[in-house]
């Protein structure tokens, strides 16, 4: 389910998510609508491969109708804990700090390099940052083994 909402996230298509030790026709008729399902209820919206960044972006943006967030009750069910658990409690927006939830953001596309996901890959970067300023430089870039 994680791989299938990165992938849709990503804004391929459902015919297009691959997963590992799936087939397309598993993804497709089975996991991909429980997931959907699941989203649909938490987020008491209709959500589907087309529909699901929008939602997600809408849910994150806004609070609901009490002006709590259920945060802890939509992760137990995402995660599969059962809902009458002790987890399953609603956090207020003061309690929650606002400057980390406006600078979450969703994956997809390339990161910022301001973004607090962008790793740092010391000495490389700072050699190659070194390198670039160098008038008439060249630099080769290889992938890992």
């Amino acid at each position: 389910q994680k791989t299938i909402l990165e992938q849709a996230l990503a804004g391929q298509k459902l015919r297009d998510i691959q997963v590992a030790g799936y087939s397309q026709n598993t993804v497709e008729r089975e996991i991909a609508p429980k997931l959907w399902k699941l989203l649909s209820e938490v987020t008491e919206k209709k959500v589907g491969v087309k529909t699901v960044r929008l939602v997600l972006e809408e849910l994150h943006k806004g609070r609901s109708s009490n002006g709590t967030i259920d945060r802890v009750r939509a992760t137990s069910m995402v995660e599969g804990i059962p809902l009458g658990t002790s987890l399953s409690k609603e956090v207020s927006p003061d309690e929650c700090n606002t400057e980390i939830l406006q600078q979450l953001e969703l994956p997809g596309g390339q990161l910022n390099l301001a973004s607090i996901f962008y790793v740092e890959r010391p000495p490389v970067e700072v050699r190659a940052y070194e390198e670039i300023v160098k008038p008439g430089s060249l630099i080769r870039i290889k992938a890992p083994k």
